[in-house]
């Protein structure tokens, strides 16, 4: 990120930071853009460790000794161990908790929790500190995301977005396919994947006089991940009514063919704080029809979508 937006960008954007955390109780200079020399000491909340983090650590350090030594800003960064520890960190802070940490003049975070802090108004807006040349620099929806109130914010910069990849040992893959006739395109589908590594375990199974010792094809960095991502591959939708996710799901038959009878069925979504997701029923007449209302809303913009 800051390699694409350069040492000036970071710059800019330490100073938009600096102009708008007085909210949370830091009484920083003003821009040193606007000619103000008072030093400017910037923390950094991140959930990087390893050679992530040390990277990171590195472009700090190359921004301080730079840009940052000539605007007389400084940079310090902090790792609060893992991103459900920095959410953590993050609301006690906020919410001003016994033995919490002051608030942080930077940290990353989820569109969601930065929605929660926004409500309670410790978010900068960093929209006027980009020209319009800036902002087409950038995919839209990701400087969208931000703008909660649809007024034009950008209450989160995009520091990182990821997509769901499958990676494949191709030395265990070869000897497996040999041996049972498998191809890199039974993998281009969910219900492929499944057969494939149903197959697997079988064939790894065999290879020793154990029963039902055979082994895992496929493994997923988090369930949440994904059931997001495949919910959207489905034409599924996740959404919210109230500051409540709901799923909306079509049922499938044993064989895999989409049920075309309009049956959806929609529950309650949220994840443990371990990352599992977990549904649970709708729990009253009145959630129900609220529910039922913006679902077909959903519908709606997404014909109107298809006429475009």
């Amino acid at each position: 990120m800051v390699k694409r937006i350069g040492m000036r960008r970071l710059a800019a954007f330490a100073a938009a930071a600096a102009l708008v955390l007085g909210l949370v109780g830091w009484g920083g200079a003003q821009s040193t853009a606007q000619g103000n020399t008072e030093p400017v000491n910037l923390n950094v909340w991140t959930y990087y460790n390893g050679d992530q983090l040390e990277s990171f650590n590195k472009l700090v350090d190359t921004f301080n000794n730079t840009v940052g030594k000539e605007k007389n800003i400084t940079v310090e960064s902090y790792s609060q161990g893992s991103v459900n520890d920095l959410e953590t960190q993050v609301m006690a802070a906020a919410q001003g908790k016994v033995g919490a940490s002051a608030m942080p003049n930077i940290f990353m975070a989820y569109a969601d929790t930065a929605y929660a802090m926004d409500q309670m108004g410790e978010l900068a807006d960093l929209a006027p500190y980009f020209t319009d040349e800036e902002r087409a620099a950038y995919v839209d929806s990701y400087l969208t995301e931000g703008d909660f109130d649809d007024s034009g914010s950008i209450k989160i910069f995009p520091v990182a977005k990821s997509t769901e990849l499958l990676f494949l040992n191709d030395t265990d893959w070869k000897l497996f396919a040999a041996a049972t006739g498998a191809r890199y395109s039974d993998l281009e589908t969910v219900e492929g994947l499944v057969k494939t590594a149903e197959a697997y375990y079988n064939w790894t199974d065999a290879q020793t006089d154990t029963p039902n010792d055979g082994k895992a094809l496929f493994g997923r960095d988090a369930i949440a991940n994904y059931m997001l991502i495949g919910a959207k591959e489905l034409g599924e939708t996740i959404f919210d009514v109230k500051d409540q996710d709901y799923i909306a799901l079509l049922p499938y038959e044993e064989n895999g063919k989409e049920v075309t009878d309009d049956t959806v069925y929609i529950y309650r979504y949220h994840e443990a704080e371990d990352g599992t997701p977990a549904l649970e029923n709708i729990q009253s007449d009145e959630e129900y029809e609220a529910v039922e209302e913006r679902f077909d809303e959903l519908l709606d913009e997404a014909e109107f979508d298809d006429m475009d």
